[in-house]
């Protein structure tokens, strides 16, 4: 019997070489971590005809034609198209759940929730306040880092029943 997990918690992590100067870099690449069950997803996604015959030009294969149209990518053109094709995989499979965007090794206030079921919104507002409030205050950098604790201390109680 496959257990369903009602409510969990799930990062999108979003990367891309294009951030860091990399010459040449410009595409964006997603990854789902799910907490429970716990998983990895890398998100990918069919390559279009446009996209394929691009990337043909680009990495000087088109004589041989190394990619399709239709084969799965992990590259995206832009962090939106990241950003909606990993919501909704995420509420396709875990309507119950909450999406964070961000690094899942820092389950901080910091980093804003894209998607909460209907039935949370009331929480969801409350976070976003949070979320905020924290950025607002810079965090632990500003001068007021006692409060960034105090934020991350009820935030991490606020996530604590989707967490393992």
């Amino acid at each position: 019997m496959v257990k369903k997990f009602m409510n969990t918690l799930g990062y999108l992590e979003i990367s891309s070489y294009t951030w860091i100067g990399s010459i040449g870099a410009e595409h964006f690449y997603g990854k789902l971590r799910i907490e429970k069950p716990e998983e990895r997803i890398e998100l990918r996604h069919k390559m279009s005809a446009k996209m394929a015959k691009y990337m043909n030009k680009k990495d000087g294969t088109r004589s041989f034609c190394k990619y399709k149209p239709g084969e799965l990518t992990h590259r995206f053109d832009t962090e939106e198209e990241v950003t909606l094709f990993g919501l909704h995989y995420f509420k396709t499979r875990f309507p119950k759940g909450i999406l964070i965007k961000g690094d899942h090794c820092v389950a901080s206030a910091m980093y804003p929730i894209i998607y909460v079921p209907k039935e949370l919104e009331k929480w969801a507002a409350k976070a976003n306040k949070l979320i905020k409030e924290w950025n607002d205050i810079d965090g632990y950098d500003g001068i007021k880092s006692n409060r960034a604790e105090e934020i991350d201390k009820e935030w991490y109680e606020m996530i604590k029943p989707y967490r393992y």
